[in-house]
């Protein structure tokens, strides 16, 4: 019961810690925090995509990817309730409600 009674706490948590990591940085307070979510995008496919715009370049001609740069990046491993890898409709929903459900539940 009390873990069910923490998750909706989760995403405030992230927030502040999100809001602290910057703070301990010295700068300034973020003025907008984006979350991307990189549905497929495991280390080698990063990896792959890294060394194919160090050789090929980007659409735009540059030779890296700009969200490697990043100042703060995390990771996380994720399944659903009823599979260890999850679909995106199990996994947006987890996201959106502290909640994980099962895959195909959504279509």
């Amino acid at each position: 019961m009390k873990d069910r009674m923490t998750r909706p706490m989760r995403p405030v948590l992230f927030g502040l810690l999100l809001v602290c990591a910057t703070l301990a940085y010295g700068a300034q307070a973020p003025k907008y925090i984006f979350l991307f979510i990189g549905d497929g995008m495991g280390f080698n496919h990063v990896e792959a995509s890294q060394i194919y715009a160090e050789k090929v370049g980007t659409d735009t001609g540059e030779r890296s990817l700009l969200f490697s740069t990043f100042p703060v990046m995390t990771q996380v491993c994720t399944r659903s309730a009823s599979h260890l890898i999850t679909c995106s409709s199990a996994a947006a929903t987890a996201l959106a409600t502290g909640e994980k459900t099962t895959n195909y539940v959504i279509l």
